[in-house]
């Protein structure tokens, strides 16, 4: 297998997270331009394929910040984690940044609820799967 291949991860979307970035854009069009950008993070931790993406680690986890673009004046983060084991990024939540102060704690308490919760019940809660392979890309 090439090695570039093997270090691909599995992205899991939560459907709360899916029901929170539906709710929050508002149109089909925003949402698949998130869904192709969330699809990228199969790619989740070399730099050269990720340059243009910005993604800051919050504690044991990471955001991705979206704001432009197509998505206009709408200030988008999306939280997820990196399950090393498994070969796993988890989208764990979507949320409408209004204010410049640092993640609120409320937020990361809700990303550690829901991690814990998909690992406890993996193979039931994993709605979206996308690989590198099966995206033919």
């Amino acid at each position: 297998m090439d090695d570039a291949i093997s270090r691909l991860k599995t992205v899991v979307v939560l459907p709360c997270a899916v029901k929170e970035a539906k709710k929050i854009l508002g149109n089909e069009g925003k949402y698949f331009h998130i869904v192709e950008i969330v699809k990228r993070l199969v790619h989740f931790g070399d730099r050269n394929e990720l340059w243009d993406l910005r993604i800051d680690s919050i504690g044991d986890f990471y955001e991705l910040k979206l704001k432009g673009h197509l998505l206009g004046k709408v200030n988008l983060r999306i939280y997820f984690a990196e399950l090393e084991d498994s070969g796993e990024i988890v989208v764990l939540k979507s949320y409408k940044k209004e204010d410049e102060h640092q993640t609120p704690r409320h937020i990361v308490i809700n990303l550690e609820h829901r991690l814990e919760e998909y690992i406890k019940k993996s193979d039931q809660e994993r709605l979206i799967i996308y690989h590198k392979i099966e995206m033919d890309l």
